[in-house]
């Protein structure tokens, strides 16, 4: 049979206690930063889907603006608004200026 362990206690010295003192500042002091870190990067990540969100808001408002009723994916790069559309004639498909339909003339789009 095996004997039990004993714990023991051992008194550090001067020196040992203050350095085991900044070990234990310098552990405390890295364990704050990451948990303000993992804050920070919880907020940065909130920020980025909000700001993701409203960029989609903003070229859905767009495509309704236009009138187009089946875009399959759109985006806007170089200040035009790039759509993905089915594989239709352009007469086929209205245009809105404002609101109102104009009808063909002049259409066209980029993909």
């Amino acid at each position: 049979m095996k004997g039990m362990d004993v714990e023991k206690t051992f008194q550090l010295d001067q020196h040992e206690v203050q350095y085991s003192a900044m070990l234990e500042q310098e552990l405390q002091e890295s364990l704050a930063r990451v948990a303000t870190l993992m804050l920070e990067l919880e907020a940065a990540k909130t920020n980025l889907q909000m700001s993701q969100e409203r960029n989609r808001s903003f070229v859905r408002t767009i495509v309704v603006h236009r009138g187009l009723d089946q875009v399959q994916a759109a985006r806007i790069t170089r200040g035009n608004l790039v759509c993905s559309l089915p594989d239709v004639s352009p007469e086929t498909i209205p245009q809105r200026v404002n609101g109102v339909e104009t009808g063909t003339a002049g259409w066209h789009h980029t993909v």
